[in-house]
């Protein structure tokens, strides 16, 4: 067996959920033994629907907390064979990282070079020495080649064991559009009320599922056709179940682009078509097979609306192309065998 240990941004972090922590009983399987180390101290979900200023101090005041977890953890990872560093040890700064015993593999899913100015503005050594960097899509693995040539794409992965299509499709009176993700991407979904409004306005007999940590804010179509889910582990499945089609509507900038297609990939998974900007990996997964649709512009959502409303055979068609899409490239159970591959020769490398 060769032991990981795991350094991930929290229990409650999406990222750690589905780029590690899913994934270690599929590489336990490839003889990859992990064992995951996160702070105790991180803000749960009902914090982060806070106002920014008020998740700052939070995330202010338990920061020496979470510093010390960190030490602990840098001195747990020196009994193992490799370290699998999952973004920052403290989100947005470089602080402990260049005292981690390699071999490291240093794993990222978003633009953070973005919002972490010592990645940003001057590389670091910690940077340049990793033995491999898991970059989430093309875009990432581009920008942090110009660091470090060991850059391997990584997609982050989806349970396809557990996202399943709903075994019996009921017969109901709604036409469910759907939308999952946290609070901070909610802006994305509100780029795209007008189309929704109208749409409803034709439609009344449908509504939007929305599943997130906190509510949207809809000022000009308010919320009666609006039902909102609260996140938890143990629904997201079944919500996403219940959709007619799922959406992604994202705005086109350097971070959107460092996006990993993950609402997209939960919504194929479960056998739902999707409607989405084809930004950044996007692209990428429409190129793959005939999954939805994609939209260029805010003018283009509502016509996109009215095609899986109006035929729903092709819906169901382009649901099960997209599961065999993901079950042929972002199952666990394929991501799995790409890290294994680059732990094992790290593995060797290190005896």
């Amino acid at each position: 067996m060769i032991k990981v240990a795991a350094i991930t941004q929290g229990g409650y972090v999406p990222s750690a959920r589905y780029r590690v922590r899913q994934l270690i009983p599929y590489l336990k399987e490839q003889g990859i033994l992990v064992t995951e180390y996160f702070p105790q101290y991180t803000l749960p979900p009902s914090l982060q629907a806070l106002p920014k200023g008020l998740r700052r101090f939070f995330s202010l005041s338990i920061l020496p907390a979470k510093f010390f977890s960190r030490l602990m953890h840098l001195r747990k990872s020196n009994a193992f064979d490799i370290v699998w560093l999952q973004r920052e040890m403290i989100e947005g700064y470089l602080t402990l990282e260049s005292h981690i015993r390699p071999p490291v593999v240093f794993d990222v899913d978003d633009a953070i070079w973005l919002t972490n100015r010592d990645i940003r503005e001057k590389p670091s050594s910690f940077l340049k020495g990793v033995s491999c960097i898991a970059a989430g899509n093309k875009f990432l693995a581009n920008w942090f080649s110009k660091v470090n040539k060991n850059v391997i794409v990584v997609p982050t992965s989806v349970d396809t064991r557990r996202f399943i299509p709903a075994p019996k499709r009921k017969k109901r009176a709604s036409f469910i559009i759907g939308w999952i993700g946290t609070s901070s991407n909610l802006s994305n979904l509100e780029l795209i009320e007008r189309p929704l409004m109208n749409f409803f306005n034709r439609h009344p007999d449908s509504k939007l599922l929305l599943v997130s940590n906190a509510k949207p804010h809809f000022p000009k179509m308010g919320y009666k056709q609006v039902e909102f889910v609260k996140w938890s582990e143990g629904l997201e499945v079944s919500a996403i179940q219940e959709m007619d089609v799922g959406i992604m509507p994202l705005k086109d900038t350097e971070w959107t682009k460092g996006k990993c297609s993950f609402k997209m990939l939960q919504y194929m998974a479960c056998g739902v078509p999707v409607i989405s900007s084809p930004v950044g990996m996007n692209r990428e997964v429409f190129e793959k097979g005939q999954i939805g649709l994609p939209v260029h512009s805010i003018d283009e959502w509502l016509g996109a609306l009215e095609f899986f409303y109006k035929s729903r055979e092709s819906a169901k068609k382009m649901g099960e192309e997209g599961r065999r899409v993901v079950i042929s490239h972002y199952s666990s159970e394929v991501v799995s065998k790409i890290l294994a591959r680059v732990f094992q020769s790290l593995g060797k490398t290190s005896i």
